[in-house]
């Protein structure tokens, strides 16, 4: 889960001690908006809507739009606005007025409109849904939010929190996957099968791979995925829980191998994406890929046999579906930001 810490911030020198935090900026008070945006890993532009509501003032949401327009866009992502006491019908046509993509936009759900519609809002397709208050669950925590929490069976969550954990969790499942469906690969698929050897696939400039390196690639991908749905945290665990598939499913000569490759390999990925996706998510998955790969390549030729003669063929296989994966995500912000 990720921590937004909120925003303005004072004095300033304590603000400037947390770069490369995530944050929070209303829009009712976007004094330190700049400076987030330049140095935070991630930013959440909140629509100011329960700032608003508690002062009685009365907001322009063109003004809104017309402001996020320079700021929008991922790993950055905006809260759509919404009524504060307001009815279902007034906050759902303000969805439908939101001129921004999907990817980087939150609905708000508020406490008051029924769980049923919980579920209609996690059906229109938004990145994240947010819980909200109204009136009568002020204060935020208060014995209304248990009550709630209690009629829906759960623990009250705090003010704007936004569940991913399913998303982290299938995101998290399919990392797994990808290592047992690239033994499977290595074995079963490929324009050549060298008999008690891995089956191999051409990959570019003349070059072959066994064809699980393709897998291997998505992996780096996917892993990047989990640290966008549930944060640094959440990659750490996925990575620990692929290193033990990994050891489960390896052919027992290469255990050892397989587990250091895929390990420091993730983890190299890790370390590379995590400051690099709050200046460009599609650089940050090309950058922390091409780094991944070369490691993976590297220790796993180095660890099984001692050599690095085929390294060349094993990046360039694990690479397609880095780049792939990067392109894709460079359109939809162009499309996002459009």
């Amino acid at each position: 889960m990720i921590h937004y810490h909120g925003t303005p911030l004072t004095p300033r020198t304590e603000l400037m001690k947390m770069a490369g935090k995530h944050f929070c900026v209303p829009f009712a008070d976007a004094r330190d908006a700049d400076w987030c945006l330049a140095h935070g890993q991630s930013v959440m532009w909140d629509n100011g809507a329960f700032s608003v509501w508690k002062s009685g003032a009365v907001i322009d949401w063109n003004k809104l739009y017309a402001w996020l327009e320079a700021r929008l866009g991922q790993p950055h992502w905006a809260v759509v606005p919404d009524v504060i006491n307001g009815s279902i019908e007034q906050n759902l046509e303000l969805i439908r007025q939101w001129p921004f993509h999907k990817n980087v936009s939150a609905v708000v759900w508020h406490l008051n409109e029924g769980i049923d519609h919980l579920f209609r809002l996690i059906d229109l397709g938004f990145s994240k849904v947010c819980f909200g208050s109204t009136e009568e669950y002020e204060p935020v925590g208060g014995p209304a939010w248990e009550r709630s929490a209690r009629s829906h069976g759960r623990r009250a969550p705090s003010k704007g929190t936004c569940s991913m954990q399913l998303k982290t969790i299938l995101l998290t499942a399919a990392f797994a996957a990808t290592i047992p469906a690239a033994n499977w690969m290595i074995g079963n698929v490929g324009t050549e099968c060298i008999p008690k050897g891995p089956c191999l696939l051409p990959v570019g400039f003349g070059l072959h791979a066994p064809s699980g390196v393709l897998l291997v690639g998505l992996a780096l991908v996917l892993r990047d995925m989990v640290h966008e749905a549930g944060g640094a945290k959440a990659a750490i665990v996925a990575i620990g829980l692929g290193g033990f598939v990994a050891w489960l499913f390896a052919p027992p000569a290469l255990v050892l191998a397989s587990v250091l490759a895929f390990v420091l390999a993730e983890l190299a990925d890790l370390a590379v994406y995590a400051p690099l996706r709050a200046k460009r998510l599609s650089l940050a998955v090309l950058v922390s890929g091409v780094v991944g790969a070369a490691v993976d390549s590297a220790v796993f030729l180095w660890v099984a046999f001692g050599s690095l003669d085929f390294i060349a063929g094993q990046i360039v296989g694990k690479l397609w579906m880095t780049l792939l994966a990067a392109v894709v995500l460079a359109l939809s912000q162009k499309r996002a930001a459009a």
